[in-house]
């Protein structure tokens, strides 16, 4: 049997009383995971001001897109993922994989 072996790390951004940022690397690819504990409009732009940051970091590092992975049974979850910029690219097995180009 043959062993396939992986990269995979986790990069925090923000990790506050507000919630947290992180970068899931998989193989070169990153995997975006937020988690906000309270919701205000300030906040989202502090936490999208700094996810710009991110995304043009990784594009000096030579990334070309991000992912999230999410269940595809939360609307809300959805809507919120695209505020940020995420459009849908495969579903299946309950979940819902988005991604974003960076430009």
């Amino acid at each position: 049997m043959e062993t396939q072996a992986y990269n995979h790390y986790y990069i925090t951004v923000i990790d506050d009383e507000h919630g947290k940022l992180e970068v899931e690397m998989l193989n070169g690819s990153p995997f975006i995971h937020l988690t906000l504990h309270e919701w205000s409009p300030q906040l989202f732009k502090e936490y999208k001001n700094t996810f710009k940051a991110v995304l043009s970091k990784m594009k000096e590092e030579g990334i070309t897109q991000v992912y999230v992975l999410i269940p595809n049974d939360d609307p809300k979850l959805k809507k919120f993922e695209k505020m940020f910029g995420f459009k849908e690219l495969n579903e299946g097995n309950g979940m819902l994989l988005m991604y974003q180009e960076i430009e």
